[in-house]
């Protein structure tokens, strides 16, 4: 299963959370409907274990939705940014999490003290990402960044051009991007 920040990570999350609720929720109707057939009864220390099973497989299942609702990356925007982004560090498929609101990220890169990103989501609202990007480095106190999300894959890839032209201090870039794993499916 691949990780967070690569290009892939919420597809293979999507197929691993329908596998895991898939067998979960057959274990736990496997359990009652054995116990209920073999005791003739649903009064049974069986019942309450699967009544018990119930509950993560229902937060297996709460998880699975969001993360059919999330999109990843596509194929074409990662084939172009594959061959911008080599010097800096980036990350793919983050769909973060906020309390009023959720921002798809196709892909994500640090430079000295510059953070741009990518969406190809119509509906995510731009300034408000920022903002709220720019709110999760600074309660984590990874420094000021100048915080910019772009729609257009063109501006993005020269974006990600002049990076690789910024001097680079890797370390600091990885430490932002584990700001943004901390919120994010």
């Amino acid at each position: 299963m691949r990780r967070k920040g690569e290009y892939g990570y919420i597809h293979s999350r999507r197929i691993f959370g329908a596998v895991r609720s898939a067998l979960g929720l057959c274990a736990v109707l496997g359990i009652y409907f054995a116990a209920r057939s073999y005791f003739g009864t649903n009064r049974n220390v069986f019942t309450i274990i699967a009544v018990l099973l119930c509950l993560p497989v229902g937060m297996w299942i709460v998880n699975l939705i969001m993360f059919c609702k999330a999109k990843g990356c596509t194929p074409g925007a990662h084939s172009l940014i594959e061959i911008h982004d080599a010097a800096v560090p980036g990350a793919y498929d983050l769909y973060l999490t906020g309390y009023d609101k959720n921002f798809q990220i196709s892909h994500a890169a640090v430079g000295d003290g510059v953070i741009c990103a990518l969406t190809e989501d119509r509906g995510t609202d731009l300034e408000a990402g920022e903002n709220y990007i720019t709110k999760i480095l600074q309660e984590d106190r990874r420094g000021s960044y100048k915080v910019t999300i772009y729609r257009n894959l063109e501006a993005y890839l020269k974006r990600l051009d002049e990076l690789e032209n910024m001097p680079q201090d890797r370390e600091t870039g990885k430490a932002a991007l584990r700001s943004l794993y901390s919120v994010a499916l």
